[in-house]
């Protein structure tokens, strides 16, 4: 994985499960592992941008304050505060993997109707641009919502800096 550009997969969609159940739980992992590259990046640059003063001035003045008063705290005090943000961005995407997963009326929209996301992963064909395949991948399977421990699990490991 790279912060440097899109997340690329190894993965060629021949080699996925040919068992509907089993290619789906494949395409919700890649979504997965997607998101948690977007983490890496957004963790990853949070860290830069308090330790490099060059990257705050690239930021702006209103955009970069945050970073330069907690680049300007003692160092475990720094390790707490980006342990804190860390904390937040995962219960932000906790919180988000639970509302895509919602399949139910509860989020009302008036008195007579309800909302839903959709995510749909299409697998395209890089030369012709023509959608080789799509999957809906938070629905059919387990509630998505429940992905959020195991991505944590699988592609979270070492990259909790600002933990103690």
């Amino acid at each position: 994985m790279t912060i440097n550009g899109p997340l690329a997969f190894s993965n060629d969609p021949a080699s996925f499960p040919a068992d509907p159940k089993e290619r789906h739980e494949c395409l919700v992992d890649l979504f997965g592992q997607f998101l948690f590259w977007i983490r890496r990046c957004c963790l990853e640059n949070a860290h830069k941008l308090t330790e490099d003063e060059s990257a705050r001035q690239r930021l702006g003045s209103i955009r970069s304050a945050y970073f330069e008063a907690v680049a300007h705290l003692p160092p475990e005090q720094r390790k707490a505060a980006l342990g804190f943000a860390e904390e937040n961005l995962n219960l932000f995407i906790e919180r988000l993997l639970w509302s895509l997963g919602d399949e139910g009326t509860d989020a009302r929209i008036g008195s007579r109707h309800a909302y839903r996301f959709r995510i749909e992963m299409e697998i395209v064909d890089v030369e012709s641009t023509q959608v080789i395949d799509h999957e809906t991948i938070n629905r059919g399977g387990r509630f998505f919502g429940s992905y959020w421990g195991r991505w944590l699990n699988r592609f979270g490991k070492g990259d909790q800096r600002g933990q103690a």
